[in-house]
């Protein structure tokens, strides 16, 4: 009889833990199907970012007036002024160099503002047939643009070991400051050749070339 009892209580015991090692299994397999849907929500609110971003930038634009289109473009955002009137105007003035500098003095500053609120990189359309590309502003910093050659001339120095400031002083013109510690500047093939593949970038601009203590030491026409 107690033989039988403690054979009864034994495989009562085994049962039991085999019971709660299943449970554990079970809490386990609940716990990683959590994690998976909550990955899967992240991802979700990832994809929806976007759109909100966009919305963001449409409405900085709305305020200062501008209708516009906005769509993901390469690492950042195109934008479309969707006004006729304002799209004339930018095709006329692409025709003129910006004569008026509306582009330049009145959009480039309100883009610039809205890329730094929205910590976005924006391409910036004219519209119209062609829809030239006016600038590339990436959080409020001007890394391209149609009109002022600034950034390309001194990257294009900086290619041939000229290092510089470079500052648009006119529509056409340019003053070139020298950092670069050349000896005999003024008389450097270096710059010479440097600054000639600068102005190959627009052979319609002008360089007022300076050196560290801006003092004029050259022009280029």
């Amino acid at each position: 009889m107690f033989k039988k009892l403690s054979f009864t209580v034994l495989i009562l015991s085994m049962l039991i833990v085999m019971t709660s090692c299943g449970s554990k299994s079970n809490k386990k397999e609940v716990a990683d199907e959590s994690s998976n849907s909550t990955s899967k929500k992240f991802i979700k609110f990832s994809i929806k970012s976007k759109p909100k971003k966009i919305k963001e930038i449409k409405n900085h634009f709305a305020l200062d007036g501008y209708n516009t289109q906005v769509t993901e473009f390469n690492d950042g955002y195109q934008v479309d002024i969707t006004d006729t009137s304002v799209v004339a105007h930018f095709v006329s003035n692409l025709k003129t160099n910006d004569e008026d500098q509306y582009i330049r003095n009145t959009l480039q500053p309100v883009v610039t503002k809205i890329s730094k609120q929205s910590e976005s990189k924006i391409y910036m359309r004219s519209g119209g047939s062609n829809n030239n590309l006016l600038f590339i502003i990436n959080k409020g910093s001007l890394k391209w643009s149609l009109f002022d050659k600034s950034i390309q001339i001194q990257n294009s120095l900086k290619n041939d070991g000229v290092s510089s400031s470079v500052k648009q002083s006119g529509n056409d013109t340019y003053k070139i400051k020298i950092k670069s510690s050349l000896k005999s500047i003024n008389k450097s093939e270096q710059l010479k050749q440097a600054v000639k593949n600068a102005h190959s970038i627009d052979g319609q601009v002008r360089f007022n070339i300076y050196n560290g203590k801006n003092d004029l030491i050259d022009t280029n026409v």
